[in-house]
């Protein structure tokens, strides 16, 4: 609602009374702006059925990941555990959406979704939430693993300079650079982390 109202992404705390001021980085200022939106356009039961669509795009493209599992009730099976692990993330968070680009990066990587695609997706979801550089580990980690086994890895090094291209693409808007080194910046405040629940 503050994106909204000033047209501009806050640089300072507006929240804490104890902080009002201090510089702050709203890392997920495309989800807020998502969020914000939907409201304004729908109300919160809007919302409702943005998170419930998001779970719902997360559930599908999981169970696209699971095609090559051999029978349906084993496919059944490993979908309900994917299910029943992220029910208790499924909510109004930058995290949903988070998830479900780390998802569609592993897509990419297993050949169910074109690399180039992964361009465009790098760009939103380094602006949608702070967990994007798990897909650069997730796709080098692939990479390494199919090089182990023989492999030339061509898929994951396309997905992984695809991906990278995008991620860095994340720095051209309101949060600049910042965009970018807003995962390093929060891992060093560990002492922080350590009381969020």
């Amino acid at each position: 609602r503050i994106i909204l109202a000033r047209g501009a992404v806050p640089s300072v705390d507006p929240y804490t009374f104890t902080a009002a001021g201090e510089p702050w980085v709203v890392q997920s200022w495309l989800a807020s702006v998502l969020y914000a939106s939907t409201e304004r356009l729908a109300g919160l039961d809007g919302v409702r059925v943005l998170a419930g669509l998001t779970a719902g795009v997360l559930t599908a493209v999981a169970w696209r990941i699971l095609r090559p599992i051999d029978g349906l009730v084993a496919r059944l099976a490993a979908g309900a555990l994917f299910v029943t692990a992220g029910a208790g993330l499924w909510a109004e968070r930058p995290l949903m959406l988070g998830l479900v680009a780390f998802a569609l990066v592993v897509l990419a990587a297993e050949g169910g979704l074109d690399p180039r695609w992964l361009v465009p997706l790098g760009w939103v979801w380094t602006n949608v939430h702070g967990s994007f550089p798990l897909g650069l580990v997730y796709l080098a980690v692939e990479g390494l693993g199919a090089r182990l086994d023989g492999d030339r890895a061509t898929r994951e090094l396309r997905c992984l300079r695809h991906a990278a291209l995008g991620i860095a693409l994340g720095a051209i808007g309101p949060l600049g650079l910042r965009a970018l080194t807003f995962p390093v910046e929060l891992l060093q405040r560990q002492d922080v982390l350590r009381h969020v629940v």
